[in-house]
């Protein structure tokens, strides 16, 4: 989808990512050719991704560039929409919000159908959070983010899913001031595990449907793929948005803790780490994705920035009060 060099870092590529390929229309001629009783495109089939299906139905009313223009316009609406109503609750997390969605390369994002509707979930999570669920107890808050996991798998397993349980997790600790570790670990857990229930029903469908038998792939041909291995320095300039943003905050913690000496709450920090390190975690667990399409997952490294610049803002208004 876009003209990369893969021979830099995520970051040089994350500023650079300037060129599309029209749009991006990865997917629709699978589903026509599916549609037509022909070869069912195979990745298709394996995916099931949510935002090609949405597409395909949106095609029914107009065309692809007149989607575009459209879904273009309201995505950012929702992006204004969101910022806003997190600055009604804190001005200073909407700034840091909306840096945190700029680093993603927002740019590109609407320049693709294909991206648009995983950044659409995202801001309806974040605007739901924000208007309904930001002032409720963990339980209910708990129970709408497996809800948002399961959507941000059948919209898109690779592209952006953390965002949906790393922003709302960091919005509602820091606006709540609920730094409940053992909350935010079963937070957490849930949302895998209805991420990935809903990946293996897609599989499930897969067989039924398709007559596409995903575990053996699993089984057989993926363990390869995912035994593939690359030299380690390759595997730190894939790493590398998590280290300089870590390095950076690390700086900035000292400083808090020996110019402005004020006492670091370590709860409250483990906390934020934990939300820090999830984008970490996926990478691990989903490793093949993230060195083949690597230009797409750093998407995820906003998660990280967003958690450590929320963690220092804390951390100011402690020493703030700590002067006053």
């Amino acid at each position: 989808a876009y003209r990369i060099d893969s021979c830099h870092t995520p970051f040089f590529n994350g500023i650079n990512m300037m060129t599309t390929a029209e749009g991006h229309n990865f997917g629709v001629d699978n589903i026509s050719s599916a549609l037509q009783k022909e070869d069912i495109g195979y990745s298709y089939s394996r995916y099931w991704h949510g935002a090609v299906a949405t597409l395909r139905f949106l095609l029914l009313f107009g065309s692809y560039h007149k989607i575009l223009t459209v879904s273009s316009v309201l995505l950012c609406l929702l992006f204004i929409l969101s910022a806003f109503l997190v600055w009604r609750k804190d001005k200073i997390m909407s700034i840091l919000f909306v840096i945190s969605i700029l680093a993603s390369t927002f740019h590109t994002v609407i320049q693709s159908c294909y991206y648009m509707v995983d950044y659409y979930v995202f801001f309806i999570i974040i605007i739901i959070t924000m208007v309904y669920f930001i002032n409720k107890s963990w339980h209910p808050f708990i129970c709408f983010l497996a809800f948002s996991g399961a959507l941000t798998s059948y919209y898109d397993g690779l592209v952006v899913p953390v965002l949906m349980i790393g922003y709302p997790l960091v919005l509602y600790v820091v606006i709540n001031k609920k730094y409940d570790l053992k909350q935010i670990v079963v937070a957490s857990i849930v949302w895998a595990l209805s991420y990935a229930f809903c990946l293996a029903m897609k599989w499930v469908l897969a067989k039924i449907v398709c007559d596409v038998n995903i575990f053996s792939y699993l089984n057989e041909g993926y363990n390869e793929q995912y035994n593939l291995h690359i030299p380690w320095f390759q595997t730190l300039k894939r790493l590398s948005f998590f280290p300089m943003s870590f390095v950076m905050f690390i700086f900035a913690l000292l400083y808090f803790l020996f110019v402005k000496k004020i006492k670091i709450d370590i709860y409250q920090l483990i906390c934020f780490l934990i939300i820090a390190t999830i984008p970490v975690a996926f990478c691990i667990v989903d490793w093949y994705p993230f060195i083949f399409h690597y230009w797409m997952t750093h998407r995820n490294w906003s998660v990280s920035y967003f958690a450590f610049m929320s963690c220092l803002y804390v951390m100011a208004k402690q020493s703030n009060r700590t002067e006053t």
